[in-house]
Parts: structure tokens; C-alpha cells; sequence
């Protein structure tokens, strides 16, 4: 499998599952990205803060536990405006309009390595949020 090279950028991971992190976080660096990893909301807003270098993209699942989607993105927002956000979720496109999220960034799971390696890029090169 090739997998698209990315480039010195920082990515930060929410998900839930520490198995989940692992894998994204040897996709990505193997794809040439900073990875910075989160398993809740409090962690990531922390790491956003913390971070030595600016949060050039935020890796979401949209179906963490105990979370509101809407009010991270607000925040992350409020922090670091640049940041692009890309959630990852299991969700129909039905599903996500009944939720409310309608035209936000999303990408399907189950995830292709290089399936997420291209959209991560092109979210890079289309300058969307």
C-alpha cells in the first residue's frame, strides 16, 4: 500500500479508543505529520493550548462518549482559528443532517490508510474548516 506523503504539519487525534490512536497516530507519521493524540475533549483543548507548534488540523471521532461536538469546535476555534477540523465517523449522511451537522468536514469509517492520508491533505490544500 502507498500511502500519500503529507507534510511538517501537526495533527491532533481525538478518539476514544487508545487501539484507534495507535493506529492513526503510525499512519500519520509514517505520512510525515506531527502527531499529537487526545482520548476526551478536556485533553485536547489542553494539548491545543500546550502545544509548542500551532494545531494545524484536529482528527475527531464524532461519536466520542459524554461530548458535544459542536461546543469543541467552538472552542478549538476560539483558540487557534487556522486550525482545520475532520471528523471521523460511522454516521450516514441522513444521520448527520438529523444531528445538525449538515456540511461539517467528515470522513467514513471504517478508514482507508490512504483514504484519510488524501483527505487530511486536500483538506491542507482546499483551505477548508
Amino acid at each position: 500500500m502507498r500511502i500519500p506523503i503529507g507534510g511538517p504539519r501537526t495533527i491532533l487525534v481525538l478518539d476514544h479508543e487508545p487501539a484507534v490512536l495507535r493506529l492513526l497516530r503510525f499512519l500519520l507519521v509514517t505520512a510525515g505529520y506531527n502527531v499529537l493524540e487526545a482520548r476526551t475533549d478536556e485533553e485536547a483543548l489542553a494539548k491545543v493550548e500546550d502545544s509548542p507548534r500551532p494545531i494545524d488540523l484536529l482528527l475527531a471521532d464524532l461519536e466520542l462518549p459524554r461530548t458535544t461536538r459542536r461546543v469543541l469546535t467552538e472552542e478549538v476555534r476560539a483558540r487557534t482559528p487556522a486550525t482545520r477540523i475532520l471528523y471521523m465517523s460511522s454516521l450516514s449522511d441522513a444521520e448527520l443532517r438529523r444531528a445538525g451537522l449538515a456540511g461539517v468536514a467528515v470522513i467514513t469509517k471504517p478508514l482507508a490508510a490512504g483514504t484519510l492520508v488524501r483527505r487530511i491533505r486536500e483538506s491542507f490544500e482546499d483551505h477548508w474548516h
